[in-house]
């Protein structure tokens, strides 16, 4: 029988993270990742609290920023680095230092303008709080888990082996976290912007110094931080003595689903959690970009474009010609796709540095057709019976939501 501290890790890195996996898919690459450290058990607990209880303290103390994390370039690049390296320990240390950063470090909760409501008060003080941990969520969480996602439906590609999966997916790991991040640094300047705007106020060189000054040491912190975890990835593949041992842990932890009272995959979501989990995405996407939306009609637009994309994604509106599309996209190789969005990033951020866009709205124009033509270029997955097989193909799309992945070296994710 395994000792408390062993039992506790697999628990919080394999059993807890792959039921979660099981209900939401969205977890996948975040929950989990990377769970080969449960086979160091007293690091494995010992991580979760420490990064827990820092980054609380850390946002409820203010520690190395006045009046937004953007003034922190080590608080930033740690988290980045830490979402890079386990997502589960990303989101964890984001959470944390939001909870102290909203509920103890940060204490305006109106804005008095005389002429609003205590609820439109409350609204302008709080909600770009959130929204900043929102855009920072996008660096710490969503451009990892969009690199592991690509890998992981490249990984199950049929036509790949295993062995060569790892070296087929971690240079496209490696590309997606230097474009992503490179993004995300040269629009968060401006997407700071409600935490002063909404209050009053102007954003502060402070804020924004780092975010413009210091790019490249965030994106050497987030690269970095995915080469290590590629690394040690690849160990749970090429040596034999580790991978056994990931792989009884893993068996271990179905035995312990199977024992609870769940052996089988749940059910397919219904239409209408569907569609609530696509507004909400849509909200919250649309909630990032709050800094470039000026006009309620510019929301509205943003906001509808978003939930039309999130619907056409999901399958919750589907018709054939968007199905023949998904088909033909799957057909050219991931490698393609992400060089054509590493051009479209570099002629953007080419855009921000020449001030060739000259308002917020012309900038969510162009970040909204972005978001389109980056629908187009990963349209996502085609029904099954429009394909040969039901395995992803080497678009990278990924398997049914629905299938729990077997591990980090079965996908080499």
């Amino acid at each position: 029988m395994a000792d408390p501290i062993t039992g506790l890790a697999e628990t919080m890195w394999v059993s807890w993270p792959l039921r979660v996996q099981r209900r939401y898919s969205s977890m996948r690459g975040v929950m989990g990742d990377w769970h080969g450290i449960a086979l160091v058990p007293p690091l494995a607990v010992l991580s979760m609290f420490v990064v827990a209880l820092s980054y609380f303290l850390v946002g409820a103390a203010g520690f190395g920023f006045d009046r937004v994390y953007s003034e922190s370039l080590l608080l930033m690049a740690s988290l980045v680095a830490l979402g890079a390296l386990s997502g589960q320990l990303g989101l964890l240390g984001l959470a944390a230092f939001a909870v102290g950063d909203f509920f103890v470090g940060n204490r305006t909760w109106t804005v008095p303008r005389g002429t609003e409501s205590f609820v439109e008060e409350l609204i302008r003080a709080r909600l770009p709080l959130i929204i900043s941990y929102l855009l920072l969520g996008v660096a710490v969480i969503v451009i990892p888990r969009l690199g592991k996602n690509i890998a992981l439906g490249i990984g199950r590609w049929r036509r790949i082996p295993t062995d060569l999966a790892w070296l087929v997916t971690t240079p496209i790991v490696v590309i997606v976290s230097w474009l992503g991040l490179r993004t995300w640094a040269a629009l968060a300047p401006t997407l700071i912007r409600p935490i002063f705007v909404w209050t009053g106020g102007v954003p502060t060189v402070e804020a924004i110094q780092v975010l413009q000054t210091q790019t490249s040491d965030l994106i050497v912190a987030g690269v970095g931080a995915t080469v290590v975890r590629q690394t040690l990835v690849g160990l749970g593949i090429y040596l034999p003595a580790l991978k056994n041992r990931i792989d009884a842990l893993e068996a271990r932890a179905h035995l312990k689903i199977m024992a609870g009272g769940d052996p089988t995959p749940p059910r397919q979501p219904s239409v209408t959690s569907r569609f609530m989990a696509d507004a909400t995405s849509a909200l919250v996407a649309s909630l990032v970009l709050a800094g470039i939306l000026e006009t309620r009609l510019l929301w509205t637009i943003v906001f509808v474009a978003f939930l039309t994309i999130r619907f056409l994604r999901s399958g919750t509106i589907r018709f054939d010609l968007l199905e023949r599309w998904k088909v033909q996209a799957k057909r050219v190789p991931v490698a393609v796709r992400l060089g054509l969005a590493w051009l479209a990033a570099i002629l953007y951020r080419s855009f921000l540095s020449d001030d060739a866009i000259g308002s917020y709205r012309g900038m969510a124009i162009i970040v909204l057709v972005g978001v389109v033509a980056a629908f187009l270029v990963f349209p996502g997955r085609p029904r099954p019976s429009d394909t040969t097989e039901s395995e992803p193909g080497p678009g990278g799309e990924p398997a049914d939501p629905a299938t729990p992945p077997v591990g980090p070296q079965g996908a080499a994710a």
